[in-house]
């Protein structure tokens, strides 16, 4: 069977239906001289029709397996990518078809298509890992580290920003309410937090209260110098 598949295997199907149609009419061709020579013969005629129907249905055979292969073989490709798509494999494994045929022609551009997603997932999955760093970071009060990692996921990359604007916002929140907390320790309370019309809920209620805080350990401080 894969001697009649890989019969002919660099010519695409059309340059195979051409061979089945120059066949067909050099077997007619043939018929028409074995009749004109050997005065119609029936025998010698049918057995030279018979000739040429074999090597045609022959043909066509294996042009029928081939198609068939091709098929096979896209199927699996596409249950693989669907496989690393949905996260049930980590590699898409790699198929050998050697024919150079349409079918052939739409595998290879479906591999520069896998090899793409393949590199496209692994940003992806690079910047989720930092991603998950970062906001375990964040969690335990540090502010410094940042999602450095690009993926061409416009998604996975706005929400890169996003949590990267986010811990630019809240570490220059943190160091506004550090510096002002220390000033206020030291006797200093002249300064104020200074609060982004942006900011809501707890971290401007906290916010608002160190004002609120500063503003009275000042009135405290004169009334005292005062008395």
């Amino acid at each position: 069977m894969k001697k009649l598949i890989n019969l002919l295997p660099n010519i695409s199907h059309k340059q195979k239906m051409f061979i089945n149609m120059l066949i067909a009419q050099i077997g007619f061709l043939s018929l028409t001289m074995v009749m004109v020579l050997f005065k119609g013969d029936i025998k010698i005629a049918v057995t030279v029709n018979g000739i040429f129907a074999i090597i045609i249905a022959y043909l066509g055979w294996a042009a029928f397996n081939r198609v068939h292969e091709g098929i096979q073989v896209f199927n699996v490709k596409m249950k693989h990518l669907m496989d690393f798509s949905f996260m049930k494999i980590n590699d898409i494994p790699e198929i050998n078809y050697t024919h150079n045929d349409e079918i052939g022609w739409i595998l290879e551009e479906f591999y520069k298509y896998e090899s793409q997603f393949d590199s496209h997932r692994k940003e992806d999955m690079k910047v989720m890992g930092e991603i998950v760093l970062t906001l375990d970071k964040m969690s335990q009060g540090i502010y410094t580290c940042r999602v450095h990692s690009d993926s061409h996921n416009f998604m996975i990359r706005a929400l890169r920003d996003t949590i990267n604007k986010t811990l630019d916002t809240n570490a220059k929140n943190i160091k506004n309410l550090k510096n002002v907390a220390e000033q206020y320790a030291n006797d200093d309370f002249r300064n104020k937090v200074t609060i982004d019309p942006k900011i809501k809920a707890d971290m401007l209620a906290v916010m608002t209260s160190v004002n609120t805080l500063g503003e009275a350990l000042s009135n405290g401080a004169k009334t005292n110098l005062t008395n």
